[in-house]
């Protein structure tokens, strides 16, 4: 060394500055690690300084990677779990059975919503699912595929109907169970009778 105090991006080391370009451009704001990194550059070897400097990079970046999540984590917009106090009274509506055989209504939840508010969580029935159809789509295991009321055509007496995919819940019979909500009973298709006809022949809630 000459005994003068230089800059990161001016330390005068023959052979090695494209290894002075890069750190000067990563670290010339953080004193310590730049000392530590000219010190480093004296001593080692070329290829060995390179790749001591990459795994110091890529322990620098994993710290600013966490830092920003850190970060956008403390500012999130919404989605978050509120204190039950701060939603107040429960809702007190009811749950209900979806098509699915999931359980919509409310889940007794109270979240931050996007506006910063918190609330009671209510849980929507998905999207029924089609079935049957021209290409006779099949329904995922433990749901059976009904007709849909109010269409074109009836699933499976009319060839090409499309039905839609539910978890079985009885209804009709001998006993006229009535299906949860405004889900209408229809026909059971594994069965050789479909309601109303016979006074016992009992059905499956649509959506």
């Amino acid at each position: 060394m000459d005994g003068r105090t230089h800059p990161v991006d001016e330390v005068p080391l023959a052979g090695h500055a494209r290894s002075r370009r890069v750190m000067a451009r990563t670290l010339g704001r953080a004193p310590a690690a730049a000392l530590w990194c000219r010190r480093l550059v004296e001593l080692e070897p070329t290829g060995r300084v390179m790749r001591k400097l990459l795994l110091v990079l890529v322990a620098l970046s994993g710290a600013c990677a966490g830092d920003h999540a850190s970060l956008d984590s403390g500012s999130n917009g919404g989605g978050g779990v509120c204190d039950p106090e701060a939603c107040g009274p429960q809702l007190g509506m009811p749950n209900f059975t979806c098509a699915d055989g999931s359980t919509g209504g409310p889940t007794g939840r109270c979240l931050e919503h996007a506006n910063g508010q918190c609330g009671w969580e209510i849980r929507e029935c998905p999207p029924p699912v089609p079935c049957g159809g021209a290409n006779v789509a099949a329904c995922a295991e433990a749901l059976v595929c009904v007709d849909v009321p109010g269409d074109a055509c009836t699933y499976p007496a009319d060839p090409g109907c499309e039905g839609v995919c539910v978890a079985p819940v009885f209804c009709g019979g001998i006993a006229a169970i009535r299906c949860p909500g405004e889900r209408a009973c229809v026909d059971d298709p594994r069965d050789d009778c479909a309601p109303p006809r016979g006074a016992d022949c009992g059905g499956l809630c649509a959506p």
